[in-house]
């Protein structure tokens, strides 16, 4: 079951934890421990930087490099928009979290590529035309809805999002509301994005706990 989107300053609700008999065998000491530790991991609702395509998946944000701090959202009729990050520290998008439903994409593999689709928060996809225009209102994957993630050699943590027609997603921050565009010919500094993702889904930190 998927669980909620969790926005910081939520409340959390508590959850009793079972006591501990005494006189447990170390076996299910063990046990015990390995559920509490697998537990913690799925109820993890912070949000960490995505640091290779293996990383992509479940709830992400894409932090812009706009002069504001800013990400890709859309609307409920699929209108996609840069969207002010209010969750932040700084300014460092190091650090960013969305505080809104519509700042929040599902990441998920296209079966057999190594492309990736994304989900709004109202079931449609993030798509991009041949010219270069970015919407959600397609309720099915085709190669406008699958993207590249492509790794930054000169900042770790950072990507260029390929389109299927091998141009980059780009911002143009002239004005106070950054365009947010799918038809740059190479990669720049305004086609270089941070993608912060729910840590629960990270598979280097699931594997480690």
């Amino acid at each position: 079951m998927v669980k909620p989107l969790a926005f910081k300053g939520d409340k959390k609700s508590k959850k009793r934890k079972a006591p501990h008999p005494e006189g447990t065998e170390d076996g299910n000491s063990r046990a015990l421990t390995v559920q509490s530790t697998t537990t913690e991991t799925e109820e993890d609702d912070s949000w960490v930087t995505a640091e290779a395509p293996t990383d992509i998946t479940g709830p992400i944000i894409f932090a812009l490099p706009s002069a504001k701090p800013t990400c890709i959202a859309c609307d409920a009729n699929g209108k996609v928009f840069a969207s002010e990050i209010e969750n932040i520290v700084e300014g460092d998008l190091a650090t960013a979290e969305p505080h809104d439903v519509r700042q929040v994409f599902i990441a998920s593999r296209v079966a057999g590529t190594k492309e990736i689709s994304f989900k709004g928060h109202h079931g449609r996809y993030l798509s991009c035309d041949k010219i270069g225009i970015l919407s959600a209102t397609r309720e099915a994957i085709s190669p406008e809805e699958s993207f590249l993630c492509i790794p930054s050699p000169e900042t770790p943590g950072t990507f260029s999002i390929q389109t299927v027609g091998e141009k980059f997603l780009t911002i143009i921050d002239e004005s106070k509301v950054p365009e947010i565009r799918g038809d740059a010919e190479s990669v720049s500094f305004n086609t270089t994005l941070r993608i912060r993702m729910q840590a629960r889904f990270k598979p280097r930190l699931k594997a480690n706990k």
